[in-house]
């Protein structure tokens, strides 16, 4: 078999066996990964409350700004106060599709920084897509010099859905970090308000 075919013969594979461990909420595939999406907000508060707040925020397709355009997002809370996320792996609307529908390239962890006083969101790149991106490269690196425009024309495609796709996941993973920071805008105002009527 050629590199390229062995490269997407391993995606495939790798694919499948994400799906099982994103469809099972795998603790170690949320929490190792190439990072590709980074933040830290200040935590007042407990991180187990924030799961419960995300899960309302996020329940009906997606953020309130993307709202009926992109799979739901799921947040599950895991032990030593972690949260972690990706979107639904399975959507459909009972009245009418409801688009894009996309393999989902990205998983996320939230949880405490080393000090405690910020928690850390992480955004972890799909193993599969790696893949991808390599058997692309290895089909344009592939054959004689003259013919490597048409080589490149073949993996512009995918690698434009990639590009794309990537610019979703970067504006839903922000749409997490606007949700969360408003959380814990409204819990430092309850905070204070309460400090206030006890003075």
């Amino acid at each position: 078999m050629h590199t390229t075919e062995v490269l997407i013969s391993a995606a495939l594979l790798v694919a499948l066996l994400e799906l099982f461990a994103l469809a099972t909420w795998q603790a170690p595939y949320f929490s190792f990964g190439i990072t590709v999406f980074r933040r830290t907000i200040k935590s007042p508060s407990a991180i187990g409350s924030l799961a419960g707040y995300l899960a309302t925020e996020f329940d009906d397709f997606g953020a309130p700004s993307f709202r009926l355009r992109y799979q739901p997002m799921y947040f599950r809370l895991l032990p030593k106060d972690r949260i972690v996320f990706r979107e639904a792996l399975l959507w459909s609307h009972p009245l009418f599709f409801v688009g894009p529908i996309f393999f989902p390239v990205m998983r996320g962890v939230i949880r405490y920084a080393d000090d405690g006083s910020v928690i850390e969101l992480r955004g972890l790149v799909s193993w599969a897509v790696l893949l991808l991106v390599a058997a692309c490269v290895a089909v344009v690196l592939a054959g004689p010099g003259h013919e490597m425009v048409v080589r490149i024309a073949v993996v512009s495609l995918p690698l434009g859905l990639l590009a794309w796709v990537y610019l979703i996941q970067r504006q839903r993973f922000e749409d997490v970090v606007a949700s969360i920071s408003q959380f814990f805008f409204e819990d430092r105002v309850s905070t204070h308000l309460r400090k206030s009527a006890n003075r």
